[in-house]
């Protein structure tokens, strides 16, 4: 009888572990596509260039600022609206510490 609570028991946590595996590995899946998407890596997960520019970066927005890096969109700025463009990003890193 007891073994029996316990196998069944057993059975549960093991389903419920898989159903979660699965879970965060669509998510990886997914987020890895994002970043092949973006040339962030290549399709055997390797890291290139523009991925380790991006790692560089510690914030929230590192995909976002090494696309415009990347992009040449920065280019298209001057000065003073690349200045204002980069404090914006600065600022959001130290207010989220």
């Amino acid at each position: 009888m007891k073994c029996e609570k316990y196998e069944e028991e057993l059975g549960y946590c093991t389903a419920l572990l898989a159903a979660e595996g699965n879970q965060k590995e669509s998510d990886f899946m997914a987020k890895n596509k994002v970043l092949q998407e973006y040339k962030m890596i290549d399709e055997q997960n390797n890291v290139l260039y523009k991925g380790k520019v991006a790692k560089a970066v510690s914030s929230v927005d590192s995909i976002l600022l090494t696309q415009l890096i990347f992009s040449g969109h920065l280019k298209l700025l001057d000065d003073e609206e690349m200045l204002a463009l980069l404090s914006c990003m600065i600022y959001n890193i130290r207010a989220s510490k």
